[in-house]
């Protein structure tokens, strides 16, 4: 799990123990996921989106058959004419 930006002066030790918490909600998460096929693939906040958009495009080129397909399709919004 990535580090968080900054950390909480109040309160600290709750932090980490709900931080703690949610790491093994997610791993016993991804455990199950992945025993059933899956292929588990979180983003966060504070990742950038282009960041974000490489790590789904490696998995999905992985050929995993869960993967997402990667396709050269790209919508075109046409503007809605009146009367139409």
């Amino acid at each position: 799990m990535p580090e968080p930006h900054a950390r909480a002066p109040a309160h600290s030790e709750w932090w980490r123990q709900k931080l703690r918490g949610n790491a093994r909600r997610d791993e016993e998460t991804d455990a199950h996921l992945t025993l059933i096929g899956w292929l588990p693939l979180r983003i966060w906040e504070h990742e950038t989106v282009d960041g974000a958009v490489e790590r789904v495009a490696a998995l999905a080129t992985r050929g995993h058959p869960r993967a997402l397909a990667i396709s050269t399709w790209t919508p075109v919004l046409e503007r809605a004419t009146e009367g139409a």
